[in-house]
C-alpha cells in the first residue's frame, strides 16, 4: 500500500517542485494550495524564504501565519500533492479562502490522495488548537467538496462569488477533533512517524545541569516536547535521575554522572539529548575522570546540548568524542509555539535523519525572549524580526578548521570563582580547558547566555581566554547573536579590541546558543566558513 506524508519544502526539492507546477500548466488545470509557488518558478530560493516568513508571521495584518507542505508518496518520494494551511484567519479569509487550500497533481488524481492530504492538514490544525476548520470550493469541483464531506465537512453556505472566484462557491465547516477521531482508517494510509529511514531512533534525555524538567509546574512543556519527539518516530528514554527535580539533581552530581555514563553504555541509545543547561555541571568532573569512567564508557553516539553543557562538550572533547552544540530538549523541542521554530526544526531534523549537519546558513529572522512560560502561552507564536546574517568584523571572509567552544559565560567561570569558588580549581585539576596546542588551527565558537553579560564581564572573559593563548592558536572566531541583541555593538567592538589580531577572521551574529532560532554546530568536524557566501560547510 502506498503511504503518504507531509514534507517541509527544501532546496533539494527545487526541480521536483517546479515539475509539479508545470504539470498543472500542461494539463491546463487550476493551481491551488501551493503557497504561491507558481509565482516563483524562476526564484525557488525566494519562495522558500517566503514560506519561512509565512510561518513566523504574527496574526493581525493583511497576511496571516501559514505553512505549506508537499504531500509525498513514500514508495518513490514523488510529490503527489501540496497543501497550504492558514493557522489563523483574518476577516477576509473567514469569508473566503478559509484555513486550507490543497491540490493533487493531474496525473495522480482519482487515487484518494486528497482525502489523506486533508486528513494530514487537519492534524496540523489540531496541533495549532484550531477547533473548527473553514474551507470552501467551487461548486463545479465536486472532487474538492466531496473530499471535505468525506472528512465530516458540513455545508454551511452556497453563494455566487462575483468578487474573487466568479463562480458558485460552497462553504464547509469541519470539526477537527471529531474528523480525526472518526476516521482512523486514514492512519493506515499515511507514513507513520519516521524512524526506519533515519539515523537516530532512540534518544536518552539527561539532566546534567538543572533538574527543572522534573518539576510539576513545567510538565505541560515536557509534554509538548515529548509529543514532537514521538511524531518523529523516536523512542524517548528519560535516564533514571533526569526527572528527580531541581533539589535532588542539584544535590547529587554523582547521579547525573551515572546517567551520562549509563546512556553511553546503553547499546540501544543513538543520541543523548541534554534537558537544559544550568550552571554547575562541572561538579560531574570527579565522577567522570577520577577512575577514567568517561573514557571507558564513551561510545560513538550523537551528543547534543548547549549553555552550561559547554562544560560537558569539553569533557567529551577530552576523551575524543565529536559532539553537537546548539539545542536542548526544554528550550527547543518544548518550544511553546505551534511548532518548533522552522530554522531550529530544520537542523534538528537533519541531525536525526543523517546523524550530522552538512552546512549552516543564517536565519532570515530572529525572535526575542518569551516573556512568560505558562500553559496560556502554548500555541502562541513569537514575533519575528529581520536578521542581518553573518557579519565579518575583520580578517579573511574564508577560513577553515574544526570548531570548538560554547557559552562564553561558562568559559568565564572556568577561570573566575565568583559563581562557584571550586569551579576553577576543578577545571585546572582535570585539565578541562584545552591547551594552546590543542586549539591550534581550530575555530573558536563563542555565544553569550540569557544572563546577558555586561560588556565589562564579556571583556574579562575574552581576557581570560587570551591568557590561555587560544587567540594566538585558532584560525578564526565565530560569535553568536546575543539574546535580544543586547550589547551586540559592544561585543563586536570588544572582540576586535581584546583579541588584537587584525588578520584573524572574526565573524559575528551566528544563529546559535541562547538567541532564537538556533542551528546545530558540529564540533570536531572540518569546517569552512565563507562569510561572503553566508555559509559554513562541514566535511568529514
Amino acid at each position: 500500500m502506498d503511504r503518504l506524508y507531509f514534507e517541509v519544502p527544501g532546496i533539494g526539492r527545487k526541480d521536483d517542485a517546479i515539475a509539479y507546477i508545470n504539470e498543472f500548466y500542461e494539463y491546463q488545470s487550476d493551481i491551488n494550495g501551493v503557497g504561491g509557488l507558481h509565482r516563483f518558478l524562476d526564484n525557488y530560493e525566494g519562495w522558500l524564504e517566503k514560506l519561512e516568513a509565512d510561518y513566523v508571521r504574527v496574526p493581525g495584518g493583511e497576511k496571516v501565519p501559514a505553512r505549506t507542505y508537499f504531500l509525498v508518496r513514500e514508495s518513490d518520494r514523488r510529490i503527489v500533492g501540496m497543501i497550504n494551511i492558514r493557522t489563523v484567519l483574518n476577516e477576509k479569509l473567514s469569508k473566503y479562502g478559509g484555513h486550507i487550500g490543497y491540490s493533487i497533481r493531474p496525473t495522480e488524481r482519482g487515487k484518494g490522495y486528497n482525502k489523506i492530504n486533508l486528513y494530514l492538514g487537519l492534524k496540523v490544525l489540531d496541533r495549532c488548537r484550531v477547533r473548527t476548520a473553514f474551507l470552501d470550493a467551487d461548486l463545479n469541483n465536486p472532487a474538492s467538496w466531496r473530499t471535505m464531506e468525506a472528512l465530516g465537512g458540513v455545508r454551511i453556505r452556497e453563494y455566487y462569488d462575483d468578487a474573487d472566484a466568479h463562480c458558485v462557491v460552497v462553504d464547509y465547516n469541519i470539526d477537527v477533533k471529531k474528523a480525526l477521531a472518526e476516521h482512523p482508517e486514514y492512519e493506515e494510509k499515511i507514513r507513520q512517524p519516521r524512524g526506519q529511514d533515519q539515523k537516530i531512533r532512540n534518544i536518552a534525555i539527561v539532566s546534567l545541569s538543572s533538574g527543572i524538567i522534573g518539576e510539576p509546574f513545567i510538565q505541560f512543556e515536557v509534554e509538548v516536547g515529548l509529543r514532537r519527539l514521538k511524531e518523529y518516530g523516536l523512542n524517548v528514554k528519560f535516564m533514571p535521575h533526569a526527572l528527580k527535580g531541581l533539589e535532588y539533581v542539584r544535590a547529587h552530581p554523582e547521579k547525573r554522572a551515572e546517567d551520562l555514563l549509563a546512556a553511553f553504555r546503553d547499546p540501544e541509545i543513538d543520541m543523548i539529548l541534554c534537558a537544559i543547561g544550568g550552571d554547575d555541571t562541572y561538579k560531574l568532573l570527579p565522577y567522570l575522570f577520577d577512575h577514567n569512567e568517561l573514557a571507558e564508557a564513551v561510545t560513538d553516539k550523537v551528543f547534543l546540548g548547549f549553555s552550561d553543557t559547554t562544560v560537558n562538550h569539553l569533557m567529551l572533547h577530552k576523551v575524543g568524542l565529536k559532539t553537537f552544540y546548539g539545542q536542548a530538549f526544554l528550550s527547543d523541542l518544548c518550544e511553546l509555539g505551534p511548532e518548533m521554530h522552522p530554522y531550529t526544526r530544520k537542523y534538528f531534523e537533519e541531525l536525526i535523519a543523517t546523524g550530522g549537519i552538512r552546512e549552516i546558513r543564517p536565519s532570515d529572522v530572529w525572535y526575542g525572549e518569551r516573556e512568560a512560560f505558562t500553559p496560556e502561552q502554548v500555541g502562541k507564536q513569537l514575533p519575528a524580526r529581520p536578521n542581518r546574517g553573518l557579519e565579518l568584523l575583520q580578517g579573511s571572509p574564508v577560513f577553515s578548521g574544526k570548531i570548538l567552544g560554547g557559552c562564553i559565560d561558562s568559559m568565564y567561570d572556568f577561570f573566575n570563582g565568583g559563581r562557584y569558588a571550586d569551579m576553577p580549581v576543578l577545571c585546572r585539576k582535570y585539565h578541562l580547558f584545552p591547551d594552546a596546542e590543542d586549539w591550534k588551527g581550530r575555530i573558536l565558537l563563542l555565544e553569550s547566555s540569557e544572563e546577558k553579560p555586561t560588556p565589562e564581564d564579556y571583556r574579562q572573559a575574552l581576557e581570560y581566554l587570551k591568557e590561555t593563548g587560544v587567540f594566538s592558536a585558532v584560525s578564526g572566531v565565530l560569535a553568536g547573536k546575543p539574546m535580544d541583541e543586547t550589547y551586540a555593538e559592544e561585543y563586536k567592538q570588544l572582540l576586535v579590541e581584546v583579541i588584537d589580531r587584525p588578520e584573524l577572521p572574526i565573524v559575528f551574529n551566528l544563529n546559535i546558543g541562547h538567541a532564537m532560532p538556533r542551528c546545530i554546530m558540529p564540533f570536531g568536524v572540518e569546517a569552512t566558513v565563507d562569510a561572503e557566501e553566508q555559509v559554513i560547510r562541514f566535511t568529514e
